[in-house]
């Protein structure tokens, strides 16, 4: 994304359109702090959207 922003410049991509597969944290919200753009995961009707995040997210780093 810092590549695609420094060659057509910020402000004209809007959204971005990812795979659960490509589920980063701070990368998305570096999207959306640093350049404005709204990123979208889209999920299956099947898929159990609490047990993925939890098992991507590091319980560590959210404990104080």
């Amino acid at each position: 994304m810092e590549n695609f922003v420094r060659h057509v410049g910020p402000g004209v991509l809007k959204l971005l359109i990812l795979d659960r597969g490509f589920i980063d944290g701070p990368r998305i919200g570096r999207c959306k702090q640093e350049w404005g753009i709204d990123v979208l995961l889209p999920v299956k009707k099947n898929m159990d959207i609490w047990t993925d995040a939890w098992a991507l997210a590091k319980p560590a780093s959210w404990q104080p």
